[in-house]
């Protein structure tokens, strides 16, 4: 495999890149920006193809749906549904987390689940808390389920969204050929969770008040405006418009519709991650500038794995996702993927599906597989908690060898190995 100098200095600017976000050394925005500047003051990747590589359609359909998100929490839109799978439950701890999780994996399919779990996860906690369970593995869990239901659509995981837009899927096409087996891996999970022994609190305590408030007035408009949104989505084909655009423009809509102040809404967005995302557009670019893709495809190709390519893109997908971030793994992989299936055409769709669930469901494995996962960590800690890495790994780890299982079973069950 040849890769040139200015390609190992690329791909050594990447994994530096890694060990930031891995060790934490600092914010993961500020990694990402310091890698974009690097590749461009090392002559990697001029300053014009830097902007170009922006996913400026990615980049608006990810902050539409953030401010989405938003307004419907500023609503009440996440109280009430707890409530609703309180009151569905009948009183019975495993029917309501249950509900209550399915809940989760169905909003996180329309919802980026970073949020879903942002805004979910304390409810979730003190449901577990008033019927006397451990949180930590609920709330591990119901971030497995988030993720799951993400995979299912174009806009409910933002490595869908980079997917999306490299190979030109649609949101129907998601829905198509991934949204099915989400649903199986959900109802594993799901059993997953009904298994005994139920883990107990060490002396429960009395019932607290989860739920403060009732939906706005606006919920209705919103949940109509919503549905247009997804409406669109599904028509976007015929529509024409890049869907970053409808998205930002129901979010707008939204925004008008309640009111509120539009500075305090900004002031809510989750900017850093937008940062993140263009950063790493850049550096993947510098990879793709260098050729060190290419020399990628090429090694890939030469050893003829034929039928088993998309296996091998899915376990790939899942053993990496699962010892770091799915995001940046997707990002690096998709110019590699695009690659093959430009020069063998057969591997269309099945490799970029390989990808999207392998990321997907191997992310569930560890504490730094996903962001969500991350974000459950830090609920769990601010509500006394102890959620660590091999706590995580205990809970999730067997679980995701068995949704693997099922994924790789999946690529010949939906005709995805030709």
């Amino acid at each position: 495999m040849h890769i040139t100098a200015g390609g190992w200095l690329a791909v050594a600017v990447f994994l530096g890149l890694y060990v930031v976000l891995v060790t934490e050394w600092v914010h993961r925005a500020v990694a990402a920006l310091l890698g974009a500047v690097a590749v461009v003051a090392l002559g990697l990747l001029s300053a014009g193809n830097a902007a170009r590589a922006l996913n400026l359609n990615t980049l608006v359909l990810l902050l539409a749906m953030m401010l989405m998100v938003v307004v419907l929490e500023q609503e009440g839109l996440f109280v009430w549904l707890a409530e609703r799978a309180e009151k569905w439950g009948g009183g019975s701890p495993r029917r309501v987390l249950l509900i209550f999780m399915l809940m989760t994996a169905a909003a996180s399919a329309f919802l980026p689940n970073v949020t879903v779990i942002l805004m979910v996860g304390p409810a979730l906690i003190s449901l577990a808390e008033g019927f006397g369970l451990n949180p930590p593995p609920i709330l591990v869990l119901s971030v497995v389920v988030s993720n799951l239901g993400g995979m299912a659509t174009l806009i409910g995981d933002p490595p869908n969204l980079l997917i999306g837009t490299a190979s030109s899927m649609t949101f129907v096409d998601f829905v198509r050929y991934l949204g099915p087996l989400a649903v199986v891996l959900t109802a594993l999970t799901a059993f997953w969770l009904l298994r005994p022994p139920t883990p107990r609190l060490h002396g429960g305590r009395d019932r607290e008040p989860v739920f403060v408030h009732q939906p706005s007035h606006h919920m209705r408009t919103l949940l109509i405006l919503f549905g247009l949104m997804a409406v669109s989505f599904v028509l976007q084909p015929r529509i024409g418009m890049p869907i970053g655009l409808l998205a930002l423009l129901g979010a707008l809509l939204a925004v008008i519709v309640v009111g509120s102040d539009f500075d305090a809404l900004m002031a809510r967005i989750d900017w850093s991650t937008l940062i993140f995302f263009g950063g790493l557009f850049v550096v993947v670019a510098a990879m793709v500038q260098q050729g060190v893709v290419a020399a990628l495809a090429t090694f890939i190709l030469e050893r003829h794995l034929g039928v088993w390519l998309p296996v091998a893109v899915l376990l790939g997908a899942a053993v990496l996702s699962a010892i770091l971030d799915s995001l940046p793994i997707v990002a690096a992989m998709i110019p590699l993927v695009d690659r093959l299936t430009v020069g063998h055409p057969a591997y269309f769709p099945g490799l970029w599906v390989a990808l999207a669930a392998g990321a997907a469901v191997g992310g569930n494995a560890t504490l730094y597989g996903a962001a969500a996962n991350v974000v459950a960590g830090s609920l769990a800690k601010a509500r006394g908690y102890r959620l660590s890495f091999s706590e995580w790994f205990r809970v999730a780890g067997p679980l995701t060898a068995c949704l693997v299982a099922v994924s790789v079973a999946w690529m010949w069950v939906g005709g995805f190995v030709k």
